[in-house]
């Protein structure tokens, strides 16, 4: 199958065009080339025609391409409102017309669990937390990404495109990685693992239409009881892992005592997502 990847020069489009060469002909669409050796269109999301001629005789999409707000919003305000939401709002548009039009079957939507909430849930929330638990957006860029999950689903259900929208948590870079990583107790997740989650919802069974997943680390928090873990925090971690409080400063102390988890099992269920790194102590 010939698959399109938007946005291949990120930091997971990086890691997820070998894993998808592995089975499948891959061709990028950004703005600039990744220079890897895969068949390059040079174009914007933006441009409506530009993608519309990308999509012809494409199987399935992995759209990435988007402005983010991370790294306490350097790229969002570099590029500015204006700029963010025609990329993020109306390139996510392009695509799906442009799939709807010219016979794609499958888009894989890159998604955040910004659009659904804030970056980790509250131990107030409902533990672990499902993809149907938050509320609205915490700030414009999770305003696109929620913006976006809606148009997939009317694609999917008014155009008869899948639409698989995937919600990383904190994105882990590889260089960043440790074991003792303590965000991905909350919800972070290494690159690797959701370019892996993008590769297996390409190849996820075509029955799925459209659904909504979180893609984050698999918390060791999921072995204990939530309602002992929200009445006792810092004491269930150290029976978790003996030793752990020691090791943390004040301030972790105080996100420790009022972060949640995420649940993984409908991504574990859809299209058997199982992150390969996870905090470890």
């Amino acid at each position: 199958m010939k698959v399109l990847v938007t946005g291949a020069s990120g930091s997971v489009g990086q890691l997820l065009v070998p894993m998808l060469r592995e089975k499948h002909e891959v061709v990028l669409f950004d703005r600039k080339d990744p220079g890897d050796g895969s068949t390059f269109i040079q174009g914007d999301v933006r441009d409506t025609e530009a993608v519309r001629k990308a999509c012809e005789g494409v199987g399935a999409i992995a759209h990435l391409a988007a402005i983010f707000n991370c790294g306490r919003g350097r790229f969002w305000d570099a590029a500015g409102d204006e700029a963010a939401f025609a990329v993020n709002v109306w390139g996510t548009m392009n695509i799906l017309e442009g799939a709807a039009t010219q016979g794609v079957k499958r888009v894989v939507y890159t998604s955040s669990v910004m659009a659904g909430g804030n970056c980790w849930p509250s131990i107030e929330d409902r533990l672990p937390a499902l993809e149907e638990d938050f509320s609205s957006p915490p700030d414009k860029y999770g305003l696109t990404k929620a913006l976006g999950e809606k148009m997939c689903q009317h694609y999917a259900e008014r155009r008869e495109l899948s639409t698989l929208c995937l919600r990383p948590g904190p994105i882990v870079p590889t260089a960043n990685y440790k074991p003792r990583y303590w965000s991905m107790l909350f919800g972070s997740v290494h690159a690797a693992d959701v370019a892996r989650a993008h590769a297996l919802a390409v190849d996820a069974p075509e029955e799925l239409r459209h659904g909504v997943y979180t893609i984050a680390s698999d918390s060791p928090l999921n072995q204990v009881d939530p309602s002992t873990y929200k009445q006792d925090p810092l004491g269930t971690l150290e029976k978790l892992f003996p030793g752990i409080q020691a090791e943390l400063t004040d301030d972790q102390k105080r996100d420790f005592a009022r972060n949640g988890w995420f649940s993984i099992e409908a991504a574990r269920r859809a299209f058997g997502y199982k992150p390969q790194y996870n905090f470890n102590f």
